[in-house]
């Protein structure tokens, strides 16, 4: 079963740049990025002004 399965992942159809693949397969790719992107400027909104303040709080 997973020799199977590992000849069809090699045999796959591989797209060299965006436009050769499937409108479905960019969309997808740009939201699951956008999604991505959202998290990490979430993340980063949340962290980064808690670590600004505890960096301007540090005695000289």
């Amino acid at each position: 079963m997973l020799k199977s399965l590992i000849s069809k992942w090699k045999s796959r159809k591989q797209h060299g740049t965006f436009s050769e693949m499937p409108d479905w397969l960019v969309a997808f790719f740009a939201i699951f990025g956008f999604l991505i992107a959202g998290f990490y400027s979430y993340v980063l909104g949340k962290v980064v002004p808690e670590c600004l303040k505890i960096a301007n709080n540090v005695p000289h």
